[in-house]
């Protein structure tokens, strides 16, 4: 049912009276999302809500379509490269289904500011993996970011906040906005959700400083959405980003000590997701010449449990395939069910993130200073 429901939202010509009415139904919840959007963006408009400023700058990275945008490893990309430059940077995210929604957090290499460890609870899939690939970066974990941000500047003092998934999230100010497009599928069906995928009408682009189409390495031809981006937002800068496997490392490996992609080509694996996009790292395995004999696909930011874990290898013991790939991301959520040892092995697979045009994309950011 959920691949049924996807496939119409984004853009498969499903036939028949069934998906008839669900396009119906779709559409009337559309339309109350689109005035809903359209009364939160008023209530700011006339200043009934207040926009905060903080006292640093402020880099969204954002999406206009529901998940599956390579946000996170942008946000990492960005961080990175800012820190090595010599900025004070910290992330601010909400913190995707994490179990403590409420609750405003702060990580820091791994550690709450009680210097104990934060964990999934607390922070979500996304915010654990981008302390890890951060280091020394404190991030901000609240549904309310500008509350803290505010305990960052008091503990931290940074120059720069990179607002994860901020490009609908009206309550912040911001110096410049970053957003990520999938290259492979930029606007499903072209409807707001749940129709379709879209979190705002193409028309909010224009609010855009810089876009960035991801997975270029899957769908290398953007032209034609070079052409509609160029129309929207002519001022907008647009750069390529390509997602390359930097390599794969064993599931409970603490080192991440890499392994060539090479040692498993030709070879039997199973991969397991619980992304917004499986297709897309499905491909990535297959184009490393992997022979992908199962995929097991779960809900995007599925929370695992053991059950499901045994299920995978009592799969893999059947089918006669010893190694197991997965992400980053789900490994954060794997990782407590998974076994010391055993016939079926667990690896991840390492993703290193390439802007084509480098140096044009940090000449627009630094801009902002």
């Amino acid at each position: 049912m959920k691949d049924y429901f996807y496939a119409i939202i984004t853009g498969d010509k499903k036939k028949g009276y069934l998906a008839s009415f669900t396009r119906a139904c779709l559409l009337l919840m559309s339309l109350c999302y689109r005035i809903t959007l359209l009364a939160i963006k008023s209530l700011y408009k006339l200043k009934l809500l207040n926009k905060q400023r903080l006292n640093a700058k402020v880099i969204s990275v954002g999406n206009i379509t529901w998940g599956g945008t390579g946000k996170t490893p942008l946000v990492a990309y960005i961080g990175f490269r800012l820190k090595k430059d010599g900025r004070k940077v910290a992330v601010l995210t909400r913190g995707y289904k994490r179990k403590y929604s409420a609750a405003t957090s702060v990580s820091y290499n791994g550690m709450d500011l009680d210097s104990r460890p934060i964990g999934l609870n607390e922070a979500g899939d996304e915010a654990l993996l981008l302390s890890a690939e951060l280091s020394d970066v404190p991030i901000g974990i609240a549904a309310d970011r500008a509350k803290a941000a505010r305990v960052i500047i008091e503990k931290f003092h940074p120059d720069t906040f990179i607002l994860d998934d901020g490009f609908q999230h009206w309550r912040l100010m911001r110096d410049l906005d970053i957003v990520a497009i999938d290259a492979t599928n930029p606007f499903g069906n072209g409807h707001i959700m749940p129709w379709g995928i879209m979190r705002e009408p193409r028309c909010a682009l224009k609010r855009a400083d810089i876009f960035v189409l991801t997975k270029t390495n899957v769908h290398p031809d953007t032209a034609e959405l070079k052409t509609i981006l160029n129309k929207i937002n002519p001022g907008a800068l647009i750069v390529e980003a390509r997602y390359d496997i930097a390599g794969l490392y064993a599931a409970g490996d603490l080192k991440k000590d890499m392994q060539d992609v090479s040692r498993f080509r030709n070879r039997a694996v199973a991969c397991v997701s619980s992304i917004a996009n499986p297709e897309a790292f499905e491909k990535m395995l297959s184009g490393a010449g992997m022979n992908v004999a199962r995929a097991f696909r779960y809900s995007d930011h599925y929370h695992y449990a053991k059950k499901d874990v045994q299920d995978i290898l009592d799969a893999c013991q059947v089918g006669n395939i010893s190694e197991v790939i997965t992400t980053e991301k789900d490994l954060v959520r794997l990782k407590d069910y998974l076994p010391d040892n055993g016939a079926v092995k667990f690896f991840v697979l390492k993703i290193s993130m390439n802007i084509t045009q480098d140096e044009a994309f940090f000449k627009r950011i630094y801009g902002i200073y």
